[in-house]
């Protein structure tokens, strides 16, 4: 029996030992590992000049994948309305999501009766024509689900009279 108890013991103590090693070596992985946030990725990608020069010599060739990369970097890393001058310049491109962005970004100020505000209609309601990811689902929820959505051309003239 006691060599039964003494084997018992010996398996318990190695055991516990074993996990008291393994707890002290994860410890000390976790403390040696980097953790960066996705925001201060985005943040060091921000502040990479070199890369964000070269994403914004593509986005003004049209590359609609640098135009995304571009995207993802200035609005997760805080810096969304420094990208309405690239969004208005991709729109002028003919680029959908580029239409939305516009919307997007100038309708954040939030002035419904400001001339920002119906700039920002006229993006959404072109963003609409070019089938836009978003868009139909926004003016639902904006104007309702009844709303007859304008030809954004008509609209804008009937605005600016």
């Amino acid at each position: 029996m006691k060599i039964k108890s003494s084997y018992v013991l010996i398996l318990i103590s190695a055991f516990y030992i074993s996990c008291n090693r393994k707890k002290d070596i994860g410890a000390t992985e976790i403390q040696h590992e980097k953790v960066t946030s996705p925001s201060q990725s985005y943040l060091d990608e921000f502040q990479n000049t070199e890369k964000i020069k070269q994403l914004i010599y593509k986005v003004k060739e049209g590359d609609t994948l640098a135009y995304r990369k571009l995207r993802h970097i200035f609005y997760y890393s805080g810096h969304s309305k420094e990208f309405l001058y690239y969004a208005m310049l991709t729109a002028e491109q003919d680029y959908p999501l580029a239409y939305f962005d516009v919307y997007t970004l100038l309708y954040s100020l939030k002035n419904p009766k400001s001339k920002t505000n119906k700039l920002a209609n006229y993006y959404l309601f072109l963003a609409y024509e070019k089938h836009a990811e978003h868009s139909k689902t926004t003016i639902e929820e904006r104007f309702g689900n009844s709303f007859r959505v304008p030809n954004a051309e008509d609209y804008w003239r009937e605005v600016t009279k």
